[in-house]
Order: C-alpha cells, then structure tokens, then sequence
C-alpha cells in the first residue's frame, strides 16, 4: 500500500535507517488511518483568497502535515478554485464543498463564500497632479468590512494609471483635467461604480 509523507518524516527515517544498520531490529513504518482537512470551518470572503491545510493521521497515532500531497477539488471549480491547499472564489457568495484525495483516502468539509452587499472606493481628497492611494472596501451579509483584494477590475482614462497590490491598498497617478475612475467587481455591471476626479 503506498504511503503518504511530508519530506520531513521521509527524512528523518531515512536518518533512522542509517544510524541503525548494524541492528537486528527491522523500522516499522505506519500505514495510513485517514486524511482530513484541518480546518473545521471554512467561511470564505469572495474578494480575497485562503490557505487551508490537510493532515494524515497514521496508526501509530502520529500525523503529519500532507497539505501538498494530497488532490484538492470543489463541487463546482467555477465558482471556487482548490489547488494545493489554495482556495480561490470567483463568485460573489453561495455554498459549496472542497474536497482532498490520496489513494483511497478522502476527506469533504463545506465551504461558505460570504455575500458582497455594496463597496466604497476609498481615495484621499485630490487638487494636484500625481500618485495618491486608492482602495475598495467592500461591506459583507455578516456586517464586516474588508479590503477588496481580488475579483475587482480597475479602468482610468486620460492617461492616469494604478499600480495594483495584492493587499488591495494601490496606487493611482492622475493627469490634469477630469479622469474617470471605474470598477468592476466579479465582472457583473451591477456592482459597478464610477467617479470622475477633475485636476486644474
């Protein structure tokens, strides 16, 4: 039966093995009990991403961390993404599962993505040209606000530009004369807004 282990526990038998040659004693490697995703619950924000972890459980009752060693699906990869342990949602709320896979072990928890029920861009006040900070705070179904990070599109005209982190707080630089700022959110007209920043 094959087995599963992070480098770690690899290496440290291998150490075992070696110091041992000279013994009559034969290492007994542990199989496999099960595997499960570590986190119990999973509640997710549609406009940032998350790292969730598996763990073995062997019978010798020791575990191990098997995060990368294990297959990561959803129920519907459309809507949220699982690739190594990585959890990326691409939908504005819903429910769904994420599951993990190795030979014939296999673990499913659900997955909550929370709803975005509206978003202010956030933007300094402005009466010269240059570089100023420029962020998306979104307002979620549980009362909580959050700095847009992901699923968000960002368009200036009149020859301004952003300079986009992966925080969500950016970075715009304006021109004279009037520059429309638009975002798009999960690419739905919907949750688009538009301002237009005059400069003299």
């Amino acid at each position: 039966m094959k087995k599963l282990y992070t480098s770690l526990i690899l290496c440290s038998l291998s150490l075992w093995s070696v110091g041992c040659q000279e013994s009559t004693k034969t290492a007994l490697i542990p199989d496999i009990s099960s595997i499960e995703i570590t986190e119990n619950s999973i509640d997710l924000y549609p406009i940032e991403n998350t790292t969730l972890h598996a763990t073995a459980y062997f019978d010798n009752n020791t575990t191990a961390d098997v995060t990368d060693g294990v297959i990561w699906s959803t129920n519907d990869a459309t809507a949220v993404s699982a690739i190594a342990g990585s959890i990326v949602p691409y939908t504005n709320g819903g429910d769904y599962s994420v599951s993990i896979k190795y030979d014939k072990f296999s673990n499913t928890k659900p997955l909550h993505i929370h709803t975005l029920t509206s978003y202010t861009v956030e933007l300094p006040d402005i009466n010269a040209t240059g570089s100023y900070p420029i962020s998306a705070l979104g307002q979620f179904d549980d009362d909580t606000n959050r700095t847009i990070q992901t699923n968000i599109e960002w368009i200036i005209d009149n020859d301004g530009s952003i300079e986009v982190h992966e925080d969500g707080n950016n970075l715009i630089t304006l021109q004279s004369g009037d520059t429309n700022i638009t975002t798009i959110l999960f690419h739905d007209e919907n949750l688009t807004q538009s301002r237009i920043i005059h400069i003299d």
